[in-house]
């Protein structure tokens, strides 16, 4: 079969002298028969390297044979690109230029000018999207991983749910306050440095809640050997070390100088403390004697109305003694009286209440003192 194909001008193609894609005259086609139409086509389809096609139009569509048109330098992971007949683009770089649209409805990812959203073919209304300026909105974000952020970031909100204390580090709380949640029998309540428990085991200090000891409220600070303890239950001050200041530590905390003088010969009150805070205490007492013919001048220092130690002296006399465990309300009392037939009387001077020192003490103080 003999194709003519008449002389052209640069300007002409085969289509302007009556032939088809096939090579085949338009009006021949009908007189001839289908092995001759499929020859000629397949003489160009079968056979014609696509290195041998180069510039010009495509006049209609293109079938994808093999399954995939490429670049001519694809290599696949390195270079070019390839597109399969499932749609799939693989390219080592490239860019895309204008909006990019997948899916429908509510069921869309898009990027345009706005940024990058999803779930919503509008950008305002998209529950997840990310506009060109960086600013994210989306109605609810589970991170997985770690999230790092640069200085001065801003994280706002109510709270933070399950943040550990052990990642809080230095900082500053300002004109705020920190409220810790107390729930019987749920162990203590507290805050702590060092210390782990309301006890004098270890160093440190720790202010709270005791769930262990009836949810008394305490404050402890110091070391296993001095520290300060304060029972906010029963206003008890525990004070314990080597030394003490402030009137406190072997010093005198309450003093009845002023005689008071008595010649009965059974027992008068003569001196009284009432104790204000529980503890263990030093108590210095002084008796003077008047009397001259030998009879004896007797004492009994009496704890709540009970004889605590008693004795006799034809001398002057003085004596300090320790009474452990008082505790707030407890009375302290010093009578005196003389021997029958003394020749003159006997008096009370000092009666001096001391903390006892390097002994666990509750910081004393006292409400009334008697002459």
């Amino acid at each position: 079969m003999n194709i003519e194909i008449p002389k052209t001008t640069e300007t002409d193609d085969i289509f302007d002298y009556g032939f088809d894609k096939n090579l085949i005259r338009v009006a021949e086609q009908d007189s001839k028969t289908a092995s001759e139409k499929t020859a000629v086509y397949n003489s160009l389809t079968d056979s014609v390297s696509a290195s041998l096609i180069t510039s010009g139009d495509l006049k209609s569509e293109i079938t994808m044979i093999d399954g995939h048109l490429q670049s001519a330098n694809y290599v696949a992971g390195t270079t070019g690109w390839r597109m399969d007949a499932d749609g799939n683009l693989d390219a080592n770089t490239g860019t895309f230029r204008g909006d990019i649209t997948i899916g429908t409805g509510n069921n869309v990812f898009k990027a345009d000018s706005n940024g990058i959203y999803l779930g919503d073919a509008t950008y305002a209304s998209a529950p997840f999207r990310v506009s060109m300026a960086g600013a994210l909105a989306a109605s609810s974000v589970n991170v997985s991983g770690a999230i790092t952020t640069g200085v001065g970031s801003d994280i706002k909100g109510e709270y933070i749910e399950s943040l550990s204390v052990s990642k809080l580090t230095t900082g500053e709380i300002k004109s705020k306050q920190i409220t810790l949640s107390f729930t019987d029998n749920d162990g203590d309540c507290y805050i702590a440095a060092g210390k782990t428990d309301f006890d004098h085991d270890e160093t440190g200090f720790i202010m709270g809640i005791d769930d262990s000891d009836s949810n008394k409220v305490k404050f402890i600070i110091g070391t296993p050997t001095e520290y300060l303890m304060v029972d906010g239950n029963t206003l008890v001050n525990t004070l314990k070390g080597a030394t003490y200041t402030a009137n406190v530590g072997g010093t005198t905390l309450l003093s009845t100088t002023t005689e008071r003088q008595t010649t009965s010969t059974s027992a008068v009150k003569l001196k009284e403390i009432n104790i204000g805070r529980n503890g263990n205490y030093k108590l210095l007492y002084e008796l003077i004697t008047y009397i001259t013919n030998g009879k004896r001048m007797n004492w009994s220092i009496r704890k709540n109305g009970s004889q605590f130690i008693s004795g006799w002296s034809i001398t002057d006399y003085s004596n300090t003694i320790t009474i452990e465990n008082l505790v707030v309300g407890d009375v302290i009392s010093l009578y005196g009286w003389v021997e029958s037939g003394a020749d003159s009387h006997m008096s009370a001077r000092y009666f001096n209440l001391k903390v006892d020192t390097h002994l666990e003490v509750y910081a004393p103080y006292y409400t009334t003192g008697y002459n």
